[in-house]
């Protein structure tokens, strides 16, 4: 799953689900097959995801901090927030909790 948007002209953002198909034995870099709506049950956007800079700044727009990463993070479960609004095709739901089912 993508932690930022990469590219929304082509729906490569924050919360799009992929599938990592190898990782580029050159760069480093994971190939990433996305699935997003415009792709209509396609073969997907194939995408190399490139390593992302995050910063933080001060008051004075100063840099305080930064890191480097890949905005990838394994999307095993998401959270009803990261879930709202998209189609799945497979769903696993913990019921364990719940009470009563209606």
């Amino acid at each position: 799953m993508l932690l930022r948007n990469l590219d929304t002209s082509r729906e490569l953002v924050n919360g799009a689900r992929g599938i990592v198909g190898k990782i580029n034995s050159d760069t480093g870099l994971p190939e990433v097959r996305f699935y997003p709506a415009k792709a209509n049950g396609s073969n997907g956007i194939l995408h190399v995801v490139q390593i992302e800079k995050w910063t933080i700044r001060g008051i004075d727009a100063k840099e305080i901090a930064s890191r480097r990463q890949l905005p990838l993070t394994l999307a095993w479960a998401i959270c009803i927030r990261k879930s709202q609004g998209i189609t799945l095709e497979y769903a696993e739901l913990a019921l364990s909790k719940v009470r009563i089912l209606q």
